[in-house]
């Protein structure tokens, strides 16, 4: 036995910074391997005559269980001396994270083979390292062949586990581990305690498969995979898993026949059944695509899901448009709109009544706006702000619907109906019907009963005083002349 240590973890520690940067990925592979190792996770299928291009302080390694003895052989190109080592998984371990660890020194040369029997069973690495001061790259072909396994037969399945979800349609990654279980396994999917398939009949015992799931699927919270030994008695069940239905999105607005204008804006809402963090949106004319409405907007957690989009100028007026709207992080996550209309820009502006009208209950009056663009009948409605104590602003509330379907010639005659209640804060909104987001609200008016501004009583004293002017008028011209 000896101690080993990475030898630039102690005569070079400045240049470690440098090296570990170019090893990073391989290091982190190897000390999985160890970590595995450790725990007796894998069984080691021997690998015949491996290459691989060693830089200064690089190393490959073989690992396996032995529990008699481990034949060993290797050679470089360009001829380099290396050193070879035989290290048991918890000394790998160590080593590999910088620290002291204790192993074998098999060899120091160019090229060589030999046979190292095991002191004890267990899992075993053997390491060829070139670590030799002033060493160059090289090309080490190493082999390692691992003697005596005693262990029973066994199989441990890592996916799927307990939380893994996954949809129809989708590809579910199989990982296994297994000890003596032969080279080839079956793979079977199970739903509670009923056999559903067999997912593969035969596949190399490698510990990986993936299976695309049917769309015929039955969606659950209890499916299982069940993994075979085809030469020995050893099987394993993985955990519970779910497989669920297709994610599937339904557009709610725009709705069929709907008419949005240019410079306009509107709400574009939509259901899904599963939560979509990243939704994207473009416009289509019928199956043309158009330009991108929205390219990411952000919707974790919300259902439906809402966006808004001034339609921009420029586009062709018709009524053949669509969106579509979709998973930016899965495409195939999709639906359609039903066909809407775009059209030119339009607009309304209520003129009358405004700030200074005052109706009477049961007077007639008329409504008035201006319209610019291809705006249609328009619907008329009354609504008031209600005073509130805890609203600033008051609440708005709906009255009534004046009329449904006013044909757009800029006037309709009102008349108030007699039981509304006294206010100063009603206003009168007049809207496309085909376009919602085409409308506007008039100014506040007054409803209340007009009161004369004259004081009771004061006309029938003038309308006296002027009688009594009339008859003394008429009693000096018929009064006889003084001779």
């Amino acid at each position: 036995m000896a101690l080993l240590r990475k030898k630039k973890l102690v005569l070079f520690p400045l240049v470690i910074l440098i090296l570990i940067s170019s090893n990073k990925i391989y290091r982190n592979i190897s000390e999985e391997r160890s970590k595995e190792a450790l725990n007796e996770l894998h069984i080691v299928i021997p690998r015949t005559s491996p290459i691989q291009a060693l830089n200064y302080d690089d190393y490959a390694e073989l690992h396996g269980w032995a529990e008699q003895y481990v034949d060993w052989s290797f050679s470089t190109l360009p001829s380099r001396v290396i050193n070879v080592w035989a290290l048991e998984a918890s000394d790998y371990s160590l080593w590999t994270s910088g620290m002291f660890g204790s192993g074998h020194l098999l060899s120091t040369d160019s090229s060589d083979s030999g046979r190292f029997y095991v002191p004890s069973s267990g899992t075993w690495y053997i390491v060829f390292w070139n670590d030799e001061i002033g060493s160059q790259s090289t090309i080490v072909t190493h082999t390692a062949t691992f003697i005596g396994d005693t262990r029973q037969p066994s199989i441990t399945i890592y996916k799927p586990y307990s939380s893994t979800s996954i949809d129809i349609g989708e590809v579910l990654t199989i990982d296994w581990n297994s000890i003596n279980a032969g080279g080839s396994v079956k793979i079977e999917l199970f739903k509670a305690d009923s056999l559903v398939t067999t997912i593969t009949s035969s596949t190399s015992n490698d510990g990986y498969y993936q299976w695309l799931i049917p769309l015929n699927t039955t969606i659950g919270t209890d499916y299982s995979v069940k993994i075979s030994s085809l030469s020995s008695s050893a099987y394993e069940y993985s955990d519970y898993f779910k497989i669920s239905a297709l994610p599937t999105i339904t557009i709610i607005t725009p709705l069929a026949n709907v008419s949005w204008s240019m410079g306009s804006r509107y709400v574009m809402r939509w259901n899904s059944t599963e939560i979509i963090c990243y939704i994207s949106i473009d416009l289509y004319r019928n199956n043309t695509f158009i330009i991108n409405v929205e390219e990411s907007s952000m919707n974790c957690g919300a259902n439906p899901g809402e966006d808004i989009w001034s339609v921009p100028s420029g586009l062709t007026p018709a009524n053949d448009y669509r969106l579509k709207v979709y998973n930016r992080d899965d495409p195939d996550t999709y639906a359609f709109s039903d066909y809407f209309e775009i059209t030119e820009a339009r607009s309304i502006t209520v003129t009358v009544p405004n700030g200074a009208s005052h109706y009477a209950q049961g007077s007639e009056y008329l409504i008035k706006w201006d319209s610019y663009g291809p705006v249609g009948n328009v619907l008329i409605r009354l609504y008031e702000n209600v005073d509130h104590e805890d609203y600033i602003y008051g609440i708005i509330t709906y009255v009534l619907t004046i009329i449904n379907s006013a044909e757009n010639n800029g006037s309709f005659p009102w008349t108030v109906p007699e039981d509304l209640p006294d206010g100063d804060k009603y206003f009168i909104t007049v809207d496309s019907i085909v376009d919602y987001a085409c409308g506007d609200d008039s100014n506040y008016f007054t409803i209340s009963p007009i009161v004369s501004n004259s004081i009771p009583g004061y006309e029938l004293t003038i309308i006296t005083i002027f009688v009594l002017i009339a008859v003394i008028s008429l009693s000096f011209k018929n009064r006889p002349k003084i001779a």
